[in-house]
Protein backbone atom coordinates (compact mmCIF):
# COMPACT_ATOMS: atom_id res chain seq x y z
CA UNK A 1 0.00 0.00 0.00
CA UNK A 2 2.72 2.04 0.64
CA UNK A 3 4.17 2.06 -2.58
CA UNK A 4 0.56 2.45 -4.19
CA UNK A 5 1.13 5.91 -1.74
CA UNK A 6 4.05 7.49 -2.99
CA UNK A 7 3.59 6.32 -6.76
CA UNK A 8 0.13 8.05 -6.54
CA UNK A 9 1.67 11.26 -5.21
CA UNK A 10 4.30 11.27 -8.09
CA UNK A 11 2.12 11.19 -10.62
CA UNK A 12 0.03 14.12 -8.95
CA UNK A 13 3.80 16.14 -8.70
CA UNK A 14 4.28 15.57 -12.46
CA UNK A 15 0.88 16.40 -13.61
CA UNK A 16 1.71 20.22 -11.16
CA UNK A 17 4.88 20.26 -13.23
CA UNK A 18 3.39 20.02 -16.79
CA UNK A 19 0.42 22.19 -16.16
CA UNK A 20 2.97 24.94 -14.71
CA UNK A 21 5.05 24.72 -18.08
CA UNK A 22 2.16 25.34 -20.23
CA UNK A 23 1.26 28.12 -18.21
CA UNK A 24 4.53 29.44 -18.52
CA UNK A 25 4.70 29.26 -22.16
CA UNK A 26 0.83 30.77 -22.39
CA UNK A 27 1.62 33.71 -20.49
CA UNK A 28 5.63 33.89 -19.90
CA UNK A 29 6.67 33.56 -23.04
CA UNK A 30 6.25 36.86 -24.51
CA UNK A 31 8.09 38.89 -21.43
CA UNK A 32 11.27 36.45 -22.11
CA UNK A 33 11.84 36.79 -25.63
CA UNK A 34 15.36 38.06 -25.42
CA UNK A 35 13.92 41.05 -27.03
CA UNK A 36 14.54 44.54 -25.68
CA UNK A 37 11.47 46.15 -24.14
CA UNK A 38 12.94 49.30 -26.23
CA UNK A 39 12.79 47.76 -29.60
CA UNK A 40 9.96 48.43 -32.10
CA UNK A 41 10.11 45.55 -34.78
CA UNK A 42 8.70 42.07 -34.28
CA UNK A 43 9.33 38.69 -36.10
CA UNK A 44 5.60 38.41 -37.80
CA UNK A 45 5.17 36.33 -40.97
CA UNK A 46 1.66 37.34 -41.09
CA UNK A 47 0.80 38.80 -44.93
CA UNK A 48 0.57 42.66 -45.15
CA UNK A 49 -2.46 41.88 -47.24
CA UNK A 50 -3.98 38.58 -48.95
CA UNK A 51 -6.99 38.93 -50.97
CA UNK A 52 -8.52 36.21 -53.60
CA UNK A 53 -8.63 37.06 -57.14
CA UNK A 54 -12.46 37.17 -57.48
CA UNK A 55 -12.84 39.63 -54.97
CA UNK A 56 -11.15 42.22 -57.14
CA UNK A 57 -12.23 44.40 -59.29
CA UNK A 58 -9.16 46.65 -60.11
CA UNK A 59 -5.08 47.12 -58.96
CA UNK A 60 -3.78 50.14 -59.67
CA UNK A 61 0.20 50.46 -59.54
CA UNK A 62 1.91 54.08 -59.11
CA UNK A 63 4.84 55.24 -58.94
CA UNK A 64 7.49 57.83 -60.58
CA UNK A 65 7.64 56.12 -64.00
CA UNK A 66 3.45 56.38 -64.43
CA UNK A 67 0.27 54.38 -63.36
CA UNK A 68 -0.27 50.57 -64.39
CA UNK A 69 -3.99 49.36 -63.97
CA UNK A 70 -4.85 46.02 -64.07
CA UNK A 71 -8.51 44.96 -64.08
CA UNK A 72 -9.66 41.59 -63.69
CA UNK A 73 -11.98 39.52 -65.53
CA UNK A 74 -13.61 36.29 -65.07
CA UNK A 75 -12.70 33.92 -67.99
CA UNK A 76 -13.78 29.95 -68.46
CA UNK A 77 -11.12 27.77 -66.86
CA UNK A 78 -9.82 25.02 -69.43
CA UNK A 79 -7.05 23.90 -67.31
CA UNK A 80 -9.63 22.98 -64.68
CA UNK A 81 -11.89 21.49 -67.02
CA UNK A 82 -9.55 18.87 -68.44
CA UNK A 83 -8.82 18.55 -65.24
CA UNK A 84 -12.19 17.11 -64.21
CA UNK A 85 -11.91 15.20 -67.44
CA UNK A 86 -9.27 12.97 -66.77
CA UNK A 87 -10.33 12.60 -62.90
CA UNK A 88 -13.64 11.31 -63.78
CA UNK A 89 -17.35 12.99 -64.08
CA UNK A 90 -19.90 12.07 -61.30
CA UNK A 91 -22.72 10.53 -63.56
CA UNK A 92 -26.61 11.40 -62.90
CA UNK A 93 -29.36 9.22 -62.94
CA UNK A 94 -30.06 9.32 -66.85
CA UNK A 95 -26.31 8.63 -67.44
CA UNK A 96 -25.23 11.70 -69.02
CA UNK A 97 -22.54 13.89 -67.70
CA UNK A 98 -22.97 17.03 -65.86
CA UNK A 99 -21.05 19.75 -67.40
CA UNK A 100 -20.50 22.45 -65.14
CA UNK A 101 -20.04 25.66 -67.11
CA UNK A 102 -19.42 27.88 -63.74
CA UNK A 103 -15.44 26.97 -64.14
CA UNK A 104 -13.64 30.23 -64.29
CA UNK A 105 -10.63 31.78 -63.33
CA UNK A 106 -9.88 35.52 -62.98
CA UNK A 107 -6.95 36.86 -65.49
CA UNK A 108 -6.11 40.23 -65.65
CA UNK A 109 -5.77 42.64 -68.32
CA UNK A 110 -3.14 45.86 -69.17
CA UNK A 111 -5.62 49.12 -69.18
CA UNK A 112 -4.71 51.42 -71.94
CA UNK A 113 -1.67 49.60 -72.81
CA UNK A 114 0.97 52.53 -74.31
CA UNK A 115 2.95 49.84 -76.87
CA UNK A 116 1.40 46.82 -78.78
CA UNK A 117 4.11 44.39 -77.54
CA UNK A 118 2.41 43.75 -74.28
CA UNK A 119 2.90 40.22 -72.81
CA UNK A 120 -0.25 38.98 -71.49
CA UNK A 121 2.00 36.28 -69.57
CA UNK A 122 3.81 39.25 -67.19
CA UNK A 123 0.17 40.79 -66.92
CA UNK A 124 -1.00 38.13 -65.16
CA UNK A 125 2.23 37.47 -62.85
CA UNK A 126 2.34 40.85 -61.98
CA UNK A 127 -1.58 40.64 -60.49
CA UNK A 128 -0.86 37.72 -59.19
CA UNK A 129 1.87 38.39 -57.30
CA UNK A 130 0.04 41.75 -55.93
CA UNK A 131 -2.68 39.60 -54.36
CA UNK A 132 -0.42 39.00 -51.61
CA UNK A 133 2.39 40.71 -49.63
CA UNK A 134 4.29 38.90 -47.41
CA UNK A 135 6.60 40.77 -45.21
CA UNK A 136 9.21 39.56 -42.84
CA UNK A 137 9.22 41.89 -40.18
CA UNK A 138 6.41 44.11 -38.33
CA UNK A 139 7.21 47.46 -37.09
CA UNK A 140 5.83 48.35 -33.47
CA UNK A 141 3.61 51.42 -33.82
CA UNK A 142 3.07 53.38 -31.01
CA UNK A 143 1.73 56.80 -30.51
CA UNK A 144 4.37 59.17 -31.19
CA UNK A 145 5.04 57.63 -34.30
CA UNK A 146 5.89 59.72 -37.12
CA UNK A 147 5.59 57.76 -40.64
CA UNK A 148 7.52 60.16 -42.30
CA UNK A 149 10.37 58.50 -40.74
CA UNK A 150 9.81 55.72 -42.75
CA UNK A 151 9.39 57.22 -46.01
CA UNK A 152 5.53 56.38 -46.03
CA UNK A 153 4.15 60.26 -46.05
CA UNK A 154 5.99 61.48 -49.45
CA UNK A 155 6.00 58.66 -51.41
CA UNK A 156 5.18 58.26 -54.41
CA UNK A 157 4.88 54.37 -55.22
CA UNK A 158 1.51 53.00 -54.19
CA UNK A 159 -0.99 50.01 -54.75
CA UNK A 160 -4.43 50.31 -54.75
CA UNK A 161 -7.02 47.81 -54.48
CA UNK A 162 -10.42 48.17 -55.57
CA UNK A 163 -12.97 45.23 -54.38
CA UNK A 164 -16.04 43.93 -55.62
CA UNK A 165 -17.58 44.93 -52.15
CA UNK A 166 -16.63 48.54 -52.57
CA UNK A 167 -13.93 48.73 -50.05
CA UNK A 168 -10.59 50.80 -51.03
CA UNK A 169 -7.39 48.93 -49.56
CA UNK A 170 -3.84 50.84 -49.94
CA UNK A 171 -0.39 50.13 -49.86
CA UNK A 172 2.17 52.71 -49.83
CA UNK A 173 5.79 51.60 -50.04
CA UNK A 174 8.47 53.87 -48.31
CA UNK A 175 12.26 53.89 -47.85
CA UNK A 176 14.77 51.17 -47.85
CA UNK A 177 15.17 49.82 -44.51
CA UNK A 178 18.80 50.13 -43.34
CA UNK A 179 21.06 47.13 -42.60
CA UNK A 180 18.01 44.51 -43.50
CA UNK A 181 19.60 44.05 -46.68
CA UNK A 182 19.06 45.21 -50.31
CA UNK A 183 16.25 45.06 -51.71
CA UNK A 184 14.04 45.84 -48.21
CA UNK A 185 11.63 48.47 -47.65
CA UNK A 186 9.50 49.77 -45.03
CA UNK A 187 5.62 49.44 -46.56
CA UNK A 188 2.51 50.48 -45.07
CA UNK A 189 -1.48 49.09 -45.13
CA UNK A 190 -3.58 52.25 -44.51
CA UNK A 191 -6.38 50.24 -43.73
CA UNK A 192 -4.89 48.07 -41.19
CA UNK A 193 -2.81 51.20 -39.91
CA UNK A 194 0.21 47.99 -39.75
CA UNK A 195 3.76 49.19 -41.07
CA UNK A 196 6.02 46.30 -41.83
CA UNK A 197 9.21 45.02 -43.44
CA UNK A 198 8.90 43.90 -47.27
CA UNK A 199 11.64 42.55 -50.05
CA UNK A 200 8.97 40.35 -52.49
CA UNK A 201 6.92 42.59 -53.79
CA UNK A 202 9.23 45.87 -54.52
CA UNK A 203 10.35 45.40 -57.55
CA UNK A 204 6.41 44.82 -59.38
CA UNK A 205 5.40 48.04 -56.92
CA UNK A 206 8.13 49.97 -59.10
CA UNK A 207 7.15 48.56 -62.53
CA UNK A 208 6.40 49.82 -65.23
CA UNK A 209 4.93 49.25 -68.78
CA UNK A 210 8.14 48.99 -70.13
CA UNK A 211 8.32 46.00 -68.23
CA UNK A 212 5.35 44.24 -69.34
CA UNK A 213 6.64 43.68 -72.69
CA UNK A 214 7.66 40.92 -74.16
CA UNK A 215 11.25 39.68 -74.54
CA UNK A 216 10.74 38.53 -78.49
CA UNK A 217 10.27 41.52 -80.96
CA UNK A 218 9.03 39.38 -84.03
CA UNK A 219 5.95 37.58 -83.81
CA UNK A 220 6.43 35.49 -86.89
CA UNK A 221 7.77 32.54 -87.41
CA UNK A 222 10.47 32.18 -90.59
CA UNK A 223 8.35 30.40 -93.02
CA UNK A 224 5.99 32.97 -93.08
CA UNK A 225 8.29 35.61 -94.29
CA UNK A 226 8.25 36.66 -98.03
CA UNK A 227 10.28 39.27 -98.54
CA UNK A 228 13.40 41.06 -96.91
CA UNK A 229 15.04 44.33 -97.68
CA UNK A 230 18.46 45.26 -96.11
CA UNK A 231 19.59 48.76 -96.89
CA UNK A 232 23.10 49.46 -95.07
CA UNK A 233 25.39 53.31 -95.21
CA UNK A 234 28.29 51.31 -96.72
CA UNK A 235 26.87 49.09 -99.09
CA UNK A 236 26.43 50.78 -103.03
CA UNK A 237 22.95 48.71 -103.41
CA UNK A 238 20.00 48.31 -101.40
CA UNK A 239 19.69 44.17 -101.04
CA UNK A 240 16.08 42.55 -101.93
CA UNK A 241 15.20 39.05 -101.95
CA UNK A 242 12.14 37.21 -102.57
CA UNK A 243 11.45 33.78 -100.78
CA UNK A 244 9.70 30.47 -102.05
CA UNK A 245 8.81 27.98 -99.78
CA UNK A 246 9.59 24.43 -100.38
CA UNK A 247 8.21 21.74 -99.36
CA UNK A 248 8.75 17.71 -98.25
CA UNK A 249 7.23 15.39 -100.97
CA UNK A 250 6.42 12.52 -98.52
CA UNK A 251 4.62 15.11 -95.66
CA UNK A 252 3.94 18.38 -97.24
CA UNK A 253 5.39 20.29 -94.27
CA UNK A 254 7.52 23.57 -95.45
CA UNK A 255 11.15 22.12 -95.50
CA UNK A 256 12.55 25.78 -96.71
CA UNK A 257 12.98 28.47 -97.77
CA UNK A 258 14.22 29.41 -101.49
CA UNK A 259 15.47 32.51 -101.86
CA UNK A 260 15.54 35.11 -105.15
CA UNK A 261 17.87 38.34 -105.17
CA UNK A 262 15.74 40.27 -107.48
CA UNK A 263 17.66 43.84 -106.35
CA UNK A 264 20.08 44.93 -107.02
CA UNK A 265 20.22 42.57 -109.76
CA UNK A 266 18.06 39.06 -110.37
CA UNK A 267 20.30 36.61 -109.12
CA UNK A 268 19.97 33.01 -107.02
CA UNK A 269 20.31 34.39 -103.66
CA UNK A 270 22.34 32.14 -100.70
CA UNK A 271 19.45 30.54 -98.60
CA UNK A 272 21.74 29.08 -96.12
CA UNK A 273 22.62 32.72 -95.15
CA UNK A 274 19.58 34.47 -95.80
CA UNK A 275 17.64 31.87 -93.66
CA UNK A 276 20.33 32.59 -91.29
CA UNK A 277 19.69 36.04 -91.17
CA UNK A 278 16.00 35.65 -91.07
CA UNK A 279 16.28 33.20 -88.10
CA UNK A 280 18.38 35.18 -86.30
CA UNK A 281 15.96 38.70 -86.77
CA UNK A 282 12.63 36.78 -85.60
CA UNK A 283 14.76 34.94 -82.55
CA UNK A 284 16.07 38.35 -81.10
CA UNK A 285 15.15 39.12 -77.73
CA UNK A 286 15.09 42.40 -75.73
CA UNK A 287 17.17 42.60 -72.92
CA UNK A 288 15.53 45.74 -71.90
CA UNK A 289 13.04 48.49 -73.42
CA UNK A 290 13.57 52.49 -73.25
CA UNK A 291 10.55 55.35 -74.11
CA UNK A 292 11.71 57.56 -77.94
CA UNK A 293 10.70 60.75 -76.29
CA UNK A 294 12.28 62.93 -79.33
CA UNK A 295 14.50 62.81 -81.99
CA UNK A 296 17.63 63.76 -79.61
CA UNK A 297 16.88 59.75 -77.72
CA UNK A 298 17.11 58.39 -81.68
CA UNK A 299 20.65 60.15 -81.81
CA UNK A 300 21.56 59.15 -78.51
CA UNK A 301 21.03 55.59 -79.17
CA UNK A 302 22.39 55.84 -83.10
CA UNK A 303 19.09 54.98 -84.43
CA UNK A 304 18.76 58.35 -86.31
CA UNK A 305 21.52 57.24 -88.86
CA UNK A 306 21.43 53.16 -88.14
CA UNK A 307 24.04 51.24 -89.00
CA UNK A 308 20.87 48.53 -90.45
CA UNK A 309 17.83 49.12 -91.45
CA UNK A 310 16.07 45.67 -92.46
CA UNK A 311 12.82 45.24 -93.35
CA UNK A 312 10.40 42.05 -93.30
CA UNK A 313 7.34 41.19 -94.73
CA UNK A 314 5.11 38.50 -94.02
CA UNK A 315 2.30 36.69 -96.08
CA UNK A 316 -0.29 39.03 -95.36
CA UNK A 317 1.95 42.13 -96.97
CA UNK A 318 2.53 43.56 -92.98
CA UNK A 319 5.91 45.11 -93.00
CA UNK A 320 7.73 45.70 -90.63
CA UNK A 321 11.58 47.41 -90.52
CA UNK A 322 14.07 46.75 -87.85
CA UNK A 323 16.25 49.86 -87.41
CA UNK A 324 19.99 48.39 -85.79
CA UNK A 325 22.14 51.63 -84.04
CA UNK A 326 25.20 52.13 -81.92
CA UNK A 327 26.86 49.59 -79.56
CA UNK A 328 28.04 49.48 -76.21
CA UNK A 329 29.48 46.56 -74.08
CA UNK A 330 27.72 43.99 -74.82
CA UNK A 331 24.46 45.28 -76.37
CA UNK A 332 22.75 46.87 -79.28
CA UNK A 333 20.46 49.32 -79.27
CA UNK A 334 17.33 48.68 -81.97
CA UNK A 335 14.06 50.24 -82.75
CA UNK A 336 11.38 49.69 -85.25
CA UNK A 337 10.68 52.56 -87.49
CA UNK A 338 8.26 54.42 -86.33
CA UNK A 339 8.31 53.37 -82.61
CA UNK A 340 8.61 55.19 -79.80
CA UNK A 341 10.24 52.30 -78.26
CA UNK A 342 13.93 51.38 -78.22
CA UNK A 343 15.18 48.57 -77.13
CA UNK A 344 18.77 46.70 -76.64
CA UNK A 345 19.57 43.03 -77.75
CA UNK A 346 22.67 41.02 -76.84
CA UNK A 347 25.82 41.99 -79.15
CA UNK A 348 25.72 38.13 -80.57
CA UNK A 349 22.08 37.70 -81.59
CA UNK A 350 22.57 39.18 -84.71
CA UNK A 351 25.91 38.46 -86.73
CA UNK A 352 24.58 37.65 -90.01
CA UNK A 353 23.15 41.26 -90.33
CA UNK A 354 26.99 42.22 -90.68
CA UNK A 355 27.71 40.07 -93.78
CA UNK A 356 29.34 41.12 -96.38
CA UNK A 357 26.62 41.87 -99.43
CA UNK A 358 27.95 38.97 -101.89
CA UNK A 359 27.93 36.55 -99.21
CA UNK A 360 23.58 36.94 -99.52
CA UNK A 361 24.28 35.37 -103.48
CA UNK A 362 24.74 32.42 -104.61
CA UNK A 363 28.31 32.42 -105.94
CA UNK A 364 28.25 29.92 -108.45
CA UNK A 365 28.16 31.36 -111.98
CA UNK A 366 26.66 28.44 -113.15
CA UNK A 367 25.81 25.47 -111.10
CA UNK A 368 25.29 22.65 -113.69
CA UNK A 369 24.70 19.04 -112.48
CA UNK A 370 27.24 17.17 -115.08
CA UNK A 371 24.51 14.01 -114.91
CA UNK A 372 22.13 16.69 -117.17
CA UNK A 373 24.85 18.05 -119.58
CA UNK A 374 25.31 15.71 -122.75
CA UNK A 375 27.96 18.25 -124.41
CA UNK A 376 30.54 20.39 -122.93
CA UNK A 377 32.43 23.01 -124.96
CA UNK A 378 35.16 25.36 -123.56
CA UNK A 379 36.66 28.23 -125.62
CA UNK A 380 39.55 29.59 -124.87
CA UNK A 381 41.53 32.45 -126.68
CA UNK A 382 44.24 29.68 -127.96
CA UNK A 383 42.32 26.46 -128.24
CA UNK A 384 38.50 24.52 -128.21
CA UNK A 385 37.52 21.51 -126.12
CA UNK A 386 34.34 20.24 -126.37
CA UNK A 387 33.61 17.15 -124.49
CA UNK A 388 31.04 14.32 -124.89
CA UNK A 389 29.90 13.65 -121.14
CA UNK A 390 27.22 10.50 -120.07
CA UNK A 391 26.72 10.38 -116.31
CA UNK A 392 23.79 7.96 -115.25
CA UNK A 393 21.77 9.76 -113.12
CA UNK A 394 19.94 7.91 -110.47
CA UNK A 395 16.58 7.01 -112.19
CA UNK A 396 18.75 5.20 -115.19
CA UNK A 397 20.67 3.54 -112.77
CA UNK A 398 17.70 2.22 -111.11
CA UNK A 399 15.93 1.57 -114.44
CA UNK A 400 18.72 -0.77 -115.88
CA UNK A 401 19.29 -2.48 -112.14
CA UNK A 402 15.59 -3.29 -112.63
CA UNK A 403 15.97 -4.51 -116.54
CA UNK A 404 19.06 -6.76 -114.84
CA UNK A 405 21.92 -5.21 -116.37
CA UNK A 406 25.08 -3.95 -114.46
CA UNK A 407 25.31 -0.33 -113.08
CA UNK A 408 25.99 1.96 -115.91
CA UNK A 409 29.21 3.62 -116.21
CA UNK A 410 30.13 7.16 -116.98
CA UNK A 411 31.65 8.05 -120.18
CA UNK A 412 33.87 11.21 -120.90
CA UNK A 413 35.51 12.38 -123.91
CA UNK A 414 37.78 15.62 -124.98
CA UNK A 415 38.04 16.95 -128.77
CA UNK A 416 37.37 13.04 -129.96
CA UNK A 417 38.85 11.20 -127.66
CA UNK A 418 38.39 8.89 -124.41
CA UNK A 419 38.55 11.11 -121.21
CA UNK A 420 37.39 9.01 -117.92
CA UNK A 421 41.46 8.91 -116.65
CA UNK A 422 42.69 8.86 -113.13
CA UNK A 423 45.82 10.09 -112.44
CA UNK A 424 48.53 7.91 -110.04
CA UNK A 425 46.68 9.38 -107.19
CA UNK A 426 43.42 8.16 -108.24
CA UNK A 427 42.17 11.67 -108.94
CA UNK A 428 39.41 11.41 -111.48
CA UNK A 429 41.26 14.57 -113.64
CA UNK A 430 38.05 15.07 -115.68
CA UNK A 431 35.85 15.25 -112.71
CA UNK A 432 38.74 17.80 -111.71
CA UNK A 433 38.35 19.77 -115.01
CA UNK A 434 34.62 19.81 -114.74
CA UNK A 435 35.10 21.33 -111.04
CA UNK A 436 37.16 24.04 -112.44
CA UNK A 437 34.20 25.23 -114.69
CA UNK A 438 31.68 25.54 -111.98
CA UNK A 439 34.23 26.94 -110.08
CA UNK A 440 34.03 30.28 -111.30
CA UNK A 441 32.20 32.41 -108.90
CA UNK A 442 30.86 36.01 -108.82
CA UNK A 443 33.23 38.05 -107.17
CA UNK A 444 31.33 41.65 -107.46
CA UNK A 445 28.82 43.71 -108.75
CA UNK A 446 29.09 46.46 -111.83
CA UNK A 447 26.20 48.52 -112.52
CA UNK A 448 27.76 51.56 -113.72
CA UNK A 449 28.94 49.90 -117.43
CA UNK A 450 26.06 50.28 -119.91
CA UNK A 451 25.05 46.77 -120.53
CA UNK A 452 25.23 47.27 -124.57
CA UNK A 453 29.00 48.33 -124.18
CA UNK A 454 29.47 44.98 -122.73
CA UNK A 455 27.94 42.73 -125.28
CA UNK A 456 29.68 44.27 -127.62
CA UNK A 457 33.05 43.24 -126.40
CA UNK A 458 34.80 40.28 -127.40
CA UNK A 459 34.64 37.15 -125.86
CA UNK A 460 38.12 35.84 -124.28
CA UNK A 461 36.34 32.62 -122.52
CA UNK A 462 33.42 31.06 -123.44
CA UNK A 463 31.32 27.71 -121.71
CA UNK A 464 28.79 26.08 -123.22
CA UNK A 465 26.63 23.40 -121.37
CA UNK A 466 24.23 21.75 -123.78
CA UNK A 467 21.95 19.76 -121.85
CA UNK A 468 20.77 16.03 -122.86
CA UNK A 469 17.45 16.17 -120.99
CA UNK A 470 14.32 17.39 -122.71
CA UNK A 471 12.58 20.60 -120.75
CA UNK A 472 15.94 21.78 -119.91
CA UNK A 473 17.40 24.63 -121.30
CA UNK A 474 21.13 25.13 -122.47
CA UNK A 475 23.62 27.36 -120.37
CA UNK A 476 26.09 29.65 -122.32
CA UNK A 477 28.63 31.62 -120.37
CA UNK A 478 30.53 34.49 -121.57
CA UNK A 479 33.93 36.10 -119.69
CA UNK A 480 34.57 39.79 -121.40
CA UNK A 481 37.55 41.70 -120.63
CA UNK A 482 36.43 44.75 -117.66
CA UNK A 483 40.15 45.59 -116.34
CA UNK A 484 43.17 43.41 -115.56
CA UNK A 485 42.16 41.64 -112.44
CA UNK A 486 38.21 40.82 -113.79
CA UNK A 487 36.16 39.51 -116.47
CA UNK A 488 32.06 40.77 -117.27
CA UNK A 489 30.17 37.45 -117.44
CA UNK A 490 27.45 37.56 -119.67
CA UNK A 491 25.24 34.22 -118.84
CA UNK A 492 22.85 33.54 -122.07
CA UNK A 493 23.19 36.51 -124.28
CA UNK A 494 22.59 38.99 -121.08
CA UNK A 495 24.96 40.99 -119.06
CA UNK A 496 24.18 39.40 -115.50
CA UNK A 497 25.69 42.60 -113.65
CA UNK A 498 28.38 40.67 -112.12
CA UNK A 499 32.38 40.27 -112.73
CA UNK A 500 34.52 37.12 -111.72
CA UNK A 501 38.24 36.73 -111.05
CA UNK A 502 40.52 36.42 -113.98
CA UNK A 503 42.73 33.93 -111.42
CA UNK A 504 39.25 31.65 -111.97
CA UNK A 505 40.73 30.46 -115.00
CA UNK A 506 44.51 31.14 -114.86
CA UNK A 507 45.44 30.26 -111.11
CA UNK A 508 45.62 27.30 -109.05
CA UNK A 509 43.03 28.10 -106.01
CA UNK A 510 44.02 24.47 -104.59
CA UNK A 511 45.21 20.97 -105.43
CA UNK A 512 41.41 20.27 -106.33
CA UNK A 513 40.64 23.66 -107.78
CA UNK A 514 43.74 24.75 -110.08
CA UNK A 515 42.21 26.18 -112.20
CA UNK A 516 40.37 26.44 -115.69
CA UNK A 517 43.55 26.18 -118.08
CA UNK A 518 45.41 24.21 -115.66
CA UNK A 519 42.37 21.89 -115.16
CA UNK A 520 41.77 20.96 -118.99
CA UNK A 521 45.72 20.97 -119.18
CA UNK A 522 46.09 18.28 -116.23
CA UNK A 523 43.51 16.11 -118.23
CA UNK A 524 45.25 16.75 -121.51
CA UNK A 525 48.65 15.51 -120.18
CA UNK A 526 47.41 12.50 -118.42
CA UNK A 527 45.14 10.97 -121.80
CA UNK A 528 48.53 11.58 -123.40
CA UNK A 529 50.28 9.28 -120.90
CA UNK A 530 47.60 7.11 -121.26
CA UNK A 531 47.07 7.21 -124.96
CA UNK A 532 43.49 7.20 -124.54
CA UNK A 533 41.56 5.75 -127.79
CA UNK A 534 39.79 7.89 -130.03
CA UNK A 535 36.08 7.99 -129.34
CA UNK A 536 33.49 8.39 -132.35
CA UNK A 537 29.64 8.46 -132.16
CA UNK A 538 29.43 4.97 -132.67
CA UNK A 539 31.90 3.94 -130.25
CA UNK A 540 30.67 6.52 -127.74
CA UNK A 541 27.35 4.83 -127.86
CA UNK A 542 29.23 1.98 -127.22
CA UNK A 543 30.49 2.94 -124.36
CA UNK A 544 27.67 3.52 -122.62
CA UNK A 545 25.65 0.86 -123.92
CA UNK A 546 23.91 -1.24 -121.01
CA UNK A 547 25.80 -4.66 -119.72
CA UNK A 548 23.55 -7.59 -118.62
CA UNK A 549 24.04 -8.85 -115.24
CA UNK A 550 24.66 -12.33 -115.03
CA UNK A 551 24.56 -12.33 -111.04
CA UNK A 552 21.41 -10.29 -111.10
CA UNK A 553 19.80 -13.16 -114.10
CA UNK A 554 20.68 -16.28 -111.55
CA UNK A 555 18.85 -13.90 -108.56
CA UNK A 556 15.89 -13.40 -110.78
CA UNK A 557 15.73 -17.17 -112.05
CA UNK A 558 16.46 -18.46 -108.35
CA UNK A 559 13.47 -16.25 -107.43
CA UNK A 560 10.77 -17.34 -109.92
CA UNK A 561 12.38 -20.81 -109.16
Amino acid sequence: MKKIKNLIIMIIVLVVLIAAFALWKLFGSNNNSGESETSNTSAKSEALISLNAKDVNKIEIKNEKGTLTLDSAQVSDESESKSSETEGTTLPVTGSAKEDANKTKTTWKLANPEYPNVSQEKVEKLGNILLTISTTEDINLSEGTNLADYGIEDSKVEVNYSLKSGEKVKITLGDKAPSKGVNNHYIYNHNTKRLAIASAVVDQMLSSQLDLLNEKIFNEEANQITKLVLERPNDKYKLEAESKKIFNEETGEIKTLEWTIINPVNWKGNNTNLNNLINQALELKATKYIAINNKEDLAKYGLDKSQYKLSLNNENAEEKTLLVGSSSNNETYASFEGSNLAFTFANNSLTNIGSKQMDFFDNFVALVNIENVGELTLKTPDQEYVSRIYYPTTKETDEAKEKGFKKPEAVYTLNGRYAFVKNDKDDNLFSRYYQTLIGVFINNIDLDVDAADVLSKESIFTINYKMRHKGMSDVTLEFKERDDRTFYIVKNGEYTGFYCLKADFYESKSIRSPGVLNGVDQLIKEMDKQNTEAVDEARFNELKELIPDPEAKNTSESTNK
